[in-house]
């Protein structure tokens, strides 16, 4: 992930006390990715799950992944460590919870798709998911939508999945390019600036300390 390139190469520069920038730029990220994950399943457990649960029983393993990353602290530790750090032992620390935290999230995504997905489109048709669908976007934060449009890729998302939402072309310069534009400044930013070992912009999310 992203995330794991970043703290590797934030490890092997093995600096003994971490930039100022460094830091924040962690901490700016991490921030985000959290509230990020925490909004998709809020908006799963409030709009989704009673919607497709009139048809069909919601797999327990999704719920009880909910349910871990809420009362068993999925983030807690990074939390943490990401709160705290300052030097090397403090990234060896962080690259290790993060492959827990990564490993866990990315098996429950795809039990989301291989399980969850099918089921949806088995009991309903496209046009009784289509409001739903809508519902969960209108109702999301920007920069949590600018980070869905990143990792689909902005020829994917406007070629096919405004498309297949039935949104219209102009929609994109109305509101998502802008969600797009400002994630990439404000939070993968800090991502590349960690990989490349050089300070982001000043005017990249910095606003938020």
């Amino acid at each position: 992930s992203a995330m794991a390139r970043a703290l590797s190469a934030v490890a092997e520069r093995k600096e003994e006390n971490l930039p100022d920038w460094v830091v924040k730029s962690i901490q700016t990220w991490w921030s985000h990715h959290e509230a990020h994950v925490k909004e998709h399943c809020k908006k799963e457990d409030e709009i989704l799950v009673p919607f497709a649960s009139q048809r069909f029983h919601w797999p327990n393993c999704l719920k009880e992944d909910h349910e871990s990353l809420e009362h068993n602290n999925w983030h807690g530790r990074i939390g943490v460590l990401v709160k705290s750090i300052s030097g090397g032992e403090n990234v060896k620390n962080l690259q290790e919870a993060w492959g827990e935290y990564e490993s866990k999230l990315i098996s429950h995504l795809r039990n989301e798709e291989e399980m969850a997905l099918p089921l949806t489109r088995a009991y309903f048709t496209q046009e009784e998911v289509l409001p739903v669908g809508r519902k969960m976007l209108e109702s999301e934060p920007e920069l949590t939508v600018g980070a869905m449009i990143h990792f689909m890729g902005e020829e994917h998302f406007r070629s096919e999945f405004m498309k297949s939402q039935g949104i219209p072309f102009f929609v994109w310069h109305v509101a998502f390019k802008k969600r797009y534009l400002d994630y990439g400044d404000k939070v993968s930013s800090h991502i590349d600036a960690l990989i490349t070992g050089k300070p982001p912009n000043r005017k990249s999310g910095w606003g938020i300390f």
